[in-house]
């Protein structure tokens, strides 16, 4: 499996089970280091001790959470924008909601790599549409989903540009959706927008999804950043909720990680670089998260100790298990540089 198709919720559980809250020993790394900047260090590891102790103890009411999100997650946007319906007869809804949960079951198996499966419950959901009169919002609705669910499919048998050329089909039917009948589309343009940047790393173009990866959080953090594909290309004013920026841009993060940290290049942490300096002129607490953490991942790589431990302990202080895809780097790291079992 694709490590970024984890579920990375339920992972950071289990790094908190297993890893963190069993460790009763600073590492004597820091009776290398004399001085004030001993002591700094010091100070903040302490800070962060207490952070992570508050944390356990809100441990079992996070794991529900996360388990929660984690059973409803894969229907979550379809289902809520079939819920937006306009003028589909009631039997059309239920047929559209019968055709997601084929889909997601089916993009499930997929994940899985169980791709025969898959491609027969998605040949279901074509079928099931096919064999019924839609009308013009009902098809659109429909067509914008499977066309998703079929990139998906193309992109786990190896068939990138025909996996590019659906997850536009789905954007462009969104936009339709949009148009004509004003639905909500901030988010999933995004989401979809996302996965082009996931087809863009399967083809070893990196750079390009590195690029298209951050200025797509950028724009989902400030309307100062304007969309930056080509596909979808509309001027929207709707703001979205933090909940939903933090949605979208966890999903985004999972690809920068994998980018940084296996196919770095000059390019790429040049554009990292750039990131960290526009993430610090937005001035919201979601930017300010992903802010500390990408500083701390900066100065971690350039050996920064003091820097890395100051966004450290301002990304768990905020955390709340807002960015769990980054997450387990604040806590790998940390074990590994300045604790012991």
């Amino acid at each position: 499996m694709d490590p970024r198709e984890g579920d990375t919720c339920i992972h950071t559980i289990i790094i908190h089970n297993n890893l963190f809250f069993d460790l009763q020993h600073i590492m004597s790394t820091t009776e290398q280091t004399s001085g004030i900047k001993a002591e700094r260090i010091d100070s903040l590891l302490d800070s962060i001790l207490v952070i992570l102790n508050q944390e356990a103890e809100q441990e079992e009411q996070e794991h529900e959470t996360c388990e929660h999100h984690s059973n409803n997650k894969a229907s979550y946007l379809s289902i809520s924008i079939i819920d937006h319906a306009h003028d589909i007869p009631k039997n059309e809804i239920e047929l559209l909601k019968e055709t997601a949960l084929i889909r997601e079951e089916a993009l499930t198996l997929l994940r899985q790599n169980q791709i025969a499966d898959g491609t027969a419950l998605l040949a279901k959901s074509n079928h099931i549409q096919s064999n019924h009169h839609l009308n013009h919002e009902a098809k659109l609705l429909f067509e914008t989903f499977q066309a998703a669910a079929d990139s998906f499919l193309s992109l786990k048998k190896g068939a990138y540009k025909e996996s590019m050329r659906l997850m536009e089909n789905a954007l462009k039917t969104h936009q339709e959706l949009y148009l004509e009948y004003q639905y909500p589309i901030q988010v999933r343009r995004i989401h979809l927008a996302r996965n082009c940047t996931r087809i863009m790393s399967m083809e070893r173009r990196y750079e390009a999804a590195f690029e298209y990866s951050t200025q797509l959080i950028l724009h989902t953090l400030s309307a100062a950043y304007e969309w930056p594909m080509s596909v979808c290309r509309l001027k929207i004013t709707d703001s979205i909720s933090a909940s939903s920026q933090l949605f979208v841009i966890n999903q985004l993060l999972n690809e920068i990680v994998f980018i940084l940290e296996q196919h770095p290049s000059p390019a790429i942490l040049l554009r990292f670089r750039t990131f960290i300096q526009c993430l610090n002129q937005i001035g919201t607490s979601e930017s300010q998260l992903v802010l500390d953490w990408a500083s701390a991942y900066q100065a971690h790589k350039e050996n920064d100790d003091i820097r890395f431990l100051e966004h450290t302990t301002s990304f768990l202080k905020h955390h709340q298990n807002r960015l769990p895809v980054v997450y387990p780097f604040i806590v790998n790291t940390l074990i590994e540089q300045y604790f012991e079992a």
